[in-house]
Parts: structure tokens; sequence; C-alpha cells
């Protein structure tokens, strides 16, 4: 391995728990705190707490079956040019 991939696996690292910390404080932090708390301004509403992770878990299945279908296309296609 490079150093190219290990600096770039640390700075995905570093994003994944920045993101997961952000995330968890949004989820479990802020429906404890008063509505004129200074943690509002940096946080979306609520109703997109749920809606990203939904929204972003659809355009993965989608993407992974667009990748299975292309896959088993191509694997047609080589079997009967055979």
């Amino acid at each position: 391995m490079g150093v190219a991939d290990k600096t770039l696996g640390t700075i995905l690292v570093a994003a994944a728990a920045v993101i997961f910390a952000y995330y968890s404080a949004w989820v479990f932090l802020l429906p404890f705190a008063d509505k004129d708390n200074v943690m509002f301004r940096l946080f979306l509403p609520q109703e997109y707490a749920i809606l990203i992770p939904a929204l972003l878990l659809v355009l993965a299945i989608f993407v992974v079956s667009l990748f299975i279908s292309f896959v088993l296309y191509k694997e047609a296609s080589k079997k009967k040019t055979k």
C-alpha cells in the first residue's frame, strides 16, 4: 500500500467519525435541548434526521441494483457471443 492509500483511508475514517458524531448529536442530544438553545442553529430540522438517511439508503440500493444488473447483462452478452 502506498502513502496515498493510507492518507485517503485516514481522511475517509476521519470524515466518517465526524459525520457519525454530528448525526449522533443531532438525533440523541437535540431532542433534550430547549428550543432557544444555540445548538438548534447548528442542525437542520429534525424531520431531516430520518429523511436524509432514508433517501441515502434508497439511493444505495438503486446503485447496487444497477451495478448487479449491469454485470449480469455483460455476462449474458459474453455468453451469447461464444
